[in-house]
Protein backbone atom coordinates (compact mmCIF):
# COMPACT_ATOMS: atom_id res chain seq x y z
CA UNK A 1 0.00 0.00 0.00
CA UNK A 2 2.84 2.45 0.59
CA UNK A 3 4.17 1.77 -3.06
CA UNK A 4 1.51 2.07 -4.52
CA UNK A 5 -0.08 5.45 -2.07
CA UNK A 6 -3.37 3.36 -1.51
CA UNK A 7 -4.95 5.69 0.31
CA UNK A 8 -7.82 3.90 1.03
CA UNK A 9 -10.38 2.14 3.46
CA UNK A 10 -8.74 -0.81 3.65
CA UNK A 11 -5.00 0.67 3.68
CA UNK A 12 -6.92 2.45 6.60
CA UNK A 13 -7.79 -0.48 8.32
CA UNK A 14 -4.54 -2.12 7.89
CA UNK A 15 -2.82 0.43 9.14
CA UNK A 16 -4.50 -0.37 12.11
CA UNK A 17 -3.57 -4.00 12.15
CA UNK A 18 -0.16 -2.77 11.90
CA UNK A 19 -0.25 -0.36 14.45
CA UNK A 20 -1.81 -2.96 16.83
CA UNK A 21 1.41 -4.71 16.03
CA UNK A 22 3.91 -2.00 16.39
CA UNK A 23 2.25 1.32 17.92
CA UNK A 24 6.23 2.67 17.22
CA UNK A 25 5.79 3.14 13.67
CA UNK A 26 6.03 6.75 12.68
CA UNK A 27 5.31 5.89 9.23
CA UNK A 28 2.37 3.85 9.73
CA UNK A 29 0.89 6.64 11.83
CA UNK A 30 2.05 9.21 8.86
CA UNK A 31 0.61 7.09 6.40
CA UNK A 32 -2.64 6.61 8.67
CA UNK A 33 -3.36 10.50 9.02
CA UNK A 34 -3.23 10.37 4.93
CA UNK A 35 -5.20 7.96 4.51
CA UNK A 36 -7.91 9.56 7.05
CA UNK A 37 -7.35 12.43 4.83
CA UNK A 38 -8.34 11.08 1.71
CA UNK A 39 -11.03 8.64 2.87
CA UNK A 40 -13.06 11.37 4.46
CA UNK A 41 -13.48 14.16 2.21
CA UNK A 42 -16.10 16.17 3.54
CA UNK A 43 -15.37 17.87 6.79
CA UNK A 44 -18.11 16.26 8.84
CA UNK A 45 -17.23 12.64 8.63
CA UNK A 46 -13.24 13.63 8.76
CA UNK A 47 -14.15 15.79 11.88
CA UNK A 48 -15.77 12.02 13.30
CA UNK A 49 -12.81 10.41 12.33
CA UNK A 50 -10.23 12.04 13.65
CA UNK A 51 -12.50 11.64 17.37
CA UNK A 52 -12.72 8.53 16.46
CA UNK A 53 -8.49 7.90 15.91
CA UNK A 54 -8.09 9.52 19.21
CA UNK A 55 -9.66 6.83 20.77
CA UNK A 56 -7.68 4.69 18.52
CA UNK A 57 -4.87 6.31 19.66
CA UNK A 58 -6.19 5.58 23.31
CA UNK A 59 -6.51 2.22 23.50
CA UNK A 60 -2.91 1.91 21.76
CA UNK A 61 -1.29 4.25 24.29
CA UNK A 62 -2.55 2.17 27.26
CA UNK A 63 0.18 -0.27 26.87
CA UNK A 64 2.84 2.36 25.57
CA UNK A 65 2.31 5.68 27.52
CA UNK A 66 6.00 6.77 26.67
CA UNK A 67 5.23 6.15 22.83
CA UNK A 68 6.35 9.53 21.44
CA UNK A 69 4.86 8.75 17.89
CA UNK A 70 1.34 8.13 19.79
CA UNK A 71 1.52 11.29 21.65
CA UNK A 72 2.66 13.09 17.91
CA UNK A 73 -0.43 11.77 16.34
CA UNK A 74 -2.71 12.96 19.07
CA UNK A 75 -1.41 16.09 18.41
CA UNK A 76 -1.46 15.97 14.69
CA UNK A 77 -5.37 15.02 15.23
CA UNK A 78 -6.16 18.20 17.64
CA UNK A 79 -4.46 20.66 15.18
CA UNK A 80 -6.72 19.10 12.23
CA UNK A 81 -9.76 19.83 14.95
CA UNK A 82 -9.19 22.65 16.48
CA UNK A 83 -11.89 24.66 14.98
CA UNK A 84 -14.46 22.68 16.22
CA UNK A 85 -13.08 21.51 18.84
CA UNK A 86 -15.10 22.20 21.95
CA UNK A 87 -14.57 22.96 25.53
CA UNK A 88 -15.69 19.28 26.23
CA UNK A 89 -13.16 18.19 23.90
CA UNK A 90 -10.55 19.59 25.65
CA UNK A 91 -11.91 18.68 28.44
CA UNK A 92 -11.29 15.22 27.48
CA UNK A 93 -7.85 15.46 26.45
CA UNK A 94 -6.97 16.70 29.89
CA UNK A 95 -8.73 13.99 31.49
CA UNK A 96 -7.23 11.43 29.40
CA UNK A 97 -3.41 12.78 29.88
CA UNK A 98 -4.53 12.53 34.03
CA UNK A 99 -5.19 8.91 33.05
CA UNK A 100 -1.70 8.20 31.77
CA UNK A 101 -0.37 10.44 34.74
CA UNK A 102 -1.96 8.85 37.32
CA UNK A 103 0.40 5.36 36.48
CA UNK A 104 3.45 7.52 35.83
CA UNK A 105 3.18 11.47 37.48
CA UNK A 106 6.66 12.07 35.58
CA UNK A 107 5.39 10.26 32.20
CA UNK A 108 7.69 13.66 29.83
CA UNK A 109 5.27 13.05 27.08
CA UNK A 110 1.99 13.11 28.57
CA UNK A 111 3.52 16.59 30.20
CA UNK A 112 4.69 18.40 27.14
CA UNK A 113 1.77 16.97 25.23
CA UNK A 114 -0.42 18.76 28.43
CA UNK A 115 1.31 22.08 28.37
CA UNK A 116 0.80 22.09 24.25
CA UNK A 117 -3.03 21.17 24.96
CA UNK A 118 -3.22 24.54 27.82
CA UNK A 119 -1.63 26.78 25.82
CA UNK A 120 -2.52 25.89 22.47
CA UNK A 121 -6.43 26.11 22.84
CA UNK A 122 -5.81 28.40 25.85
CA UNK A 123 -8.94 28.81 27.94
CA UNK A 124 -8.67 30.95 31.03
CA UNK A 125 -10.69 28.05 32.93
CA UNK A 126 -8.29 25.91 31.83
CA UNK A 127 -5.25 27.68 33.09
CA UNK A 128 -6.70 28.55 36.78
CA UNK A 129 -7.38 24.67 37.24
CA UNK A 130 -4.10 23.54 36.50
CA UNK A 131 -2.68 25.68 38.69
CA UNK A 132 -4.85 23.88 41.31
CA UNK A 133 -4.37 20.13 39.69
CA UNK A 134 -0.52 21.51 39.70
CA UNK A 135 -0.53 22.03 43.77
CA UNK A 136 -2.68 19.00 44.05
CA UNK A 137 0.09 16.77 42.39
CA UNK A 138 2.90 18.69 44.40
CA UNK A 139 0.68 17.85 47.66
CA UNK A 140 0.54 13.78 46.45
CA UNK A 141 4.40 14.04 45.52
CA UNK A 142 6.37 17.20 46.64
CA UNK A 143 9.53 15.64 44.55
CA UNK A 144 7.75 15.14 41.41
CA UNK A 145 10.21 18.02 39.46
CA UNK A 146 7.99 17.45 36.46
CA UNK A 147 4.35 18.86 38.70
CA UNK A 148 6.75 21.80 39.72
CA UNK A 149 7.75 22.74 36.19
CA UNK A 150 3.77 22.32 35.08
CA UNK A 151 3.25 25.26 38.16
CA UNK A 152 6.12 27.24 36.71
CA UNK A 153 4.66 26.72 33.49
CA UNK A 154 1.29 27.92 34.83
CA UNK A 155 2.35 30.46 36.69
CA UNK A 156 3.77 32.28 34.47
CA UNK A 157 1.17 31.26 31.45
CA UNK A 158 3.45 29.79 28.87
CA UNK A 159 6.32 32.71 28.21
CA UNK A 160 3.55 35.63 28.96
CA UNK A 161 3.41 35.90 32.68
CA UNK A 162 0.06 36.09 34.46
CA UNK A 163 0.76 39.17 37.05
CA UNK A 164 -2.42 37.77 39.51
CA UNK A 165 -0.42 35.11 39.98
CA UNK A 166 2.71 36.19 40.27
CA UNK A 167 1.93 38.59 42.14
CA UNK A 168 0.03 35.86 44.84
CA UNK A 169 3.40 33.37 44.84
CA UNK A 170 5.64 36.89 45.62
CA UNK A 171 3.28 38.11 48.15
CA UNK A 172 2.87 34.13 49.76
CA UNK A 173 6.78 34.14 50.18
Amino acid sequence: ILQRNELSDRALRLTATCLYMNPANYSVWHFRRLCLDAVYQDASSLSHALLADLELAASLGGDNPKNYQIWYHRRALLERLSDSLSASHVGAELEYIDTVMAIDGKNYHAWSHRQWVISTFNKDEVWKQELKNADLLIGKDVRNNSAWNHRWFISHRGKQGDESILSAETAAA
